[in-house]
């Protein structure tokens, strides 16, 4: 497989990666932060601090890590691509920060919001996972195709993912990518929920897989949603279909994440599953979403040693 072609590989394999970075908005001050507030607007990411240093836990100056991914492939035709171009694919680790604060509310009591998100890619370098971008690789020398695929993945995660709601103590981001579902690369979206509990500053994250209703809308493809264990650490299991090659240049769903990331599966309720499948919010089901994952669901979390607060 030539360089170019290798190129292309990965930068269809990395449309699995991504997730949405934004902070609560500067004309929202916190005498407007409420649990009825809520931006439905699609905003861009915000990117991590290049430099930071992503552990077991939280970095400096975050409250959270929500997970990092790291992309292999593993599924599929894997003869259809080189050794070297498999080791090639797990070198930009897509990784979410988030950071919770506190603020008193009008009675003197203590509550909590999440106050921003943000995503970027880390690089193994110096014995450790760091935030690069562009040239910032600090000490790592990048090959010409490890740069491509570094730098694609730094573009995808930019422009392909959305927000499609944001409360107080939520957000809620959708991610268009090829799955691998039923036996086949399908093009589906993949649901993110990012949750503060206000009273004790506790962070959950939910993900769900939402198909085609065939009405122009969407509709859970599968039987439960992810609940994701605290400082998620994903294996990002990729699969490789060899039919989408034509003269060894891979089709654009040639390449597809083998599944979503997986925790601990909890069914829907009725409830869930209409509020989950809406493809776009107003404040009133926003509203209701969070008020069934706050109740119903999060609370789960806790059996799960669910990521609290570190300060």
């Amino acid at each position: 497989m030539n360089g170019t072609r290798l190129v292309l590989l990965f930068v269809l394999a990395m449309q699995g990666l991504g997730a949405l970075g934004w902070s609560w908005p500067a004309w929202a001050g916190e005498a407007a932060l409420s649990a009825s507030v809520a931006d439905l607007k699609a905003r861009p990411l915000s990117k991590i601090p290049v430099g930071t240093v992503i552990g077991d836990g939280a970095p400096k100056n975050w409250s959270h890590l929500v997970m990092i991914s790291k992309p292999r492939l593993a599924v599929g035709d894997l003869d259809a691509v080189s050794e070297s171009a498999a080791q090639t694919s797990g070198i930009f680790q897509f990784t979410v920060l988030a950071n919770v604060k506190e603020s008193p509310d009008t009675e003197g009591k203590t509550s909590y919001y999440l106050e921003r998100v943000a995503i970027g890619g880390a690089l193994d370098t110096q014995g450790k996972k760091i935030i690069a971008r562009g040239e910032q690789t600090f000490g790592r020398s990048l090959g010409f195709l490890e740069r491509k695929v570094f730098d694609k993945g730094e573009g995808l995660i930019s422009t392909d993912f959305q927000q499609v709601g944001r409360t107080r103590t939520m957000l809620v981001f959708d991610a268009e990518a090829y799955i691998l579902f039923r036996g086949k690369h399908r093009r589906m979206v993949i649901r993110h929920a990012i949750i503060v509990t206000p009273e004790n500053g506790r962070l959950t994250t939910f993900v769900w897989l939402l198909g085609s209703n065939g009405k122009g809308g969407y509709a859970v493809a599968e039987a439960a949603v992810q609940l994701l264990p605290a400082s998620f650490h994903e294996d990002r299991m990729m699969s490789v279909d060899g039919d989408k090659f034509f003269l060894g240049i891979p089709g654009r769903d040639a390449i597809a994440l083998a599944r979503i990331p997986q925790g601990t599966p909890v069914r829907y309720t009725d409830e869930l599953k209409a509020l989950a499948a809406l493809k776009t919010f107003d404040v009133t089901s926003i509203v209701n979403l969070e008020k069934v994952l706050q109740t119903r669901y999060a609370p789960l979390a806790i059996r799960q040693d669910a990521q609290p607060l570190q300060r």
